[in-house]
């Protein structure tokens, strides 16, 4: 049998807000974050080819705030 599981989603500044100092970026609490990574939709993605894993950068916006994020899957596969 073939599992796929998200192993690590990481959010970051969006390249639209790399301009921007530290200051002004949003302070978001552990809950405000999690809100934004269940709700957000994926506006732009591509394949990465940096280590090993090569993940995915995802432009996430839920309509206010915008970000990128890491996106990796790993497939396990089990013995029968």
């Amino acid at each position: 049998m073939t599992e796929c599981k998200v192993l690590s989603v990481q959010s970051g500044p969006s390249l639209q807000a790399a301009t921007k100092t530290p200051s002004d970026e949003p302070n978001l609490n552990k809950d405000q974050i999690k809100q934004f990574l269940l709700n957000a939709k994926v506006v732009g993605h591509r394949h990465t080819s940096k280590g090993i894993t090569s993940p995915w950068r995802l432009t996430l916006t839920d309509g206010t705030l915008t970000h990128d994020a890491r996106f990796l899957t790993m497939t396990n596969t089990r013995p029968r």
